[in-house]
Formats: C-alpha cells, structure tokens, sequence
C-alpha cells in the first residue's frame, strides 16, 4: 500500500514538475527571445569571454539579431560572432 502511494506521489511529482533546459550557444535564435532572462546573461558571460567582448553590448546585439524572424534558425553562437564582428569594427 504504501509503495503504491509513494509511486503515485512520485509520478504526480513528475508530472508536475517544469521541464529543465538550459539555454546553450547550440540553441537557435527563437529560443534565445523565449528564454529566461537569467540564462540569457549566464549565456552572454559564457560566449564574451570566448569572443572577448564585452557582455552587456553582447546581448543587446543577440536580442536584436534573434528578434529578427530571419534569424531565428540561426545558432546563438552563430548569431554571437556575428555581433562579435560588428562590435570589433
């Protein structure tokens, strides 16, 4: 009896729990405008320092590149070089 109400309380845990992903430089631009704010920036600080620019005009450019629908199957570490050149010239 109790191993089947700790499997339902388990299951319903399941069930009810939020789906976990993070976002990741592979994930394209219509994932970057749905995600959370916190792994926009977690992203950004990761991507600047591979890129060597700096973070806060990182992601004002990544925004503005992957809310352009043209981009929005484009690979956010794609989209962060392209803003990466920009911002070096």
């Amino acid at each position: 009896m109790i191993r089947r109400l700790w499997k339902g309380l388990s299951l319903g845990a399941m069930l009810l729990a939020a789906p976990a992903w993070a976002l990741s430089d592979g994930d394209v631009g219509g994932a970057w405008v749905g995600a959370p704010t916190s792994q926009k920036i977690q992203l950004v600080n990761i991507l600047s320092r591979e890129l060597n620019v700096d973070p806060g005009k990182l992601q004002q450019c990544i925004e503005k590149s992957a809310s352009d629908p043209a981009n929005a199957g484009t690979a956010i570490r794609d989209l962060a070089r392209q803003c990466a050149e920009s911002l070096r010239n």
